[in-house]
């Protein structure tokens, strides 16, 4: 038989004659532990890259009952920045679990992300964490170039010309401002 989902700080292995079971041969003598299981699924192992606002998915499997999760992210990616999603969100039944409503990606540029459950109700011992195990980053989004106007001119030698556009974007985990880069394509 597998091992029962009773988690536990404090088991004792017994070993007896099957025949007659009154007849313990052995007790442990300090307390074992049965621990479930906790895998962060995604995003987890494959680089990604999102962008402030999308929604970002996430999923764990577990086996046992472990009680609720914390679940937290951390944009520096080491956690002295930790901030929660929720501290007690349900971890689901034993298979895959999917946070919802899904998380949104939050207004920090960076390419550190990532994210960490914990278990928050476990016997001491009997503590389950994952964290990400590859970063994934939330960059800015640039949703569209507003001039210049279709069709416009520009001189050779021009210095007064502008060039703006739109997007949302935030500062970066040090405090600046993402960088942008400027190209152009000569088509015909």
């Amino acid at each position: 038989t597998g091992i029962p989902n009773t988690i536990s700080n404090n088991v004792l292995i017994r070993v007896s004659d099957y025949a007659d079971p009154t007849k313990v041969n052995d007790t442990s003598t300090g307390a074992h532990l049965i621990k479930g299981v906790l895998d962060l699924q995604t995003p987890d192992d494959t680089p990604q890259t999102f962008y402030i606002g999308d929604n970002i998915p996430i999923q764990w499997n577990k086996t046992g009952t472990i009680g609720n999760l914390k679940v937290e992210y951390s944009a520096k990616g080491d956690f002295s920045d930790a901030i929660d999603i929720d501290t007690s969100y349900p971890a689901g039944a034993d298979g895959l679990v999917t946070f919802s409503p899904a998380w949104t990606a939050p207004s920090k540029v960076s390419e550190a992300y990532k994210i960490k459950v914990s278990t928050t109700t476990a016997p001491a011992g009997c503590e389950l964490t994952d964290t990400s195990t590859v970063a994934f980053k939330v960059r800015p989004k640039i949703t569209g170039v507003s001039s210049p106007p279709l069709n416009d001119v520009w001189n050779v030698g021009l210095t007064d010309k502008i060039i703006t556009w739109a997007s949302t974007s935030a500062t970066k985990t040090d405090g600046s401002k993402p960088k942008v880069k400027f190209t152009y394509l000569v088509s015909g």
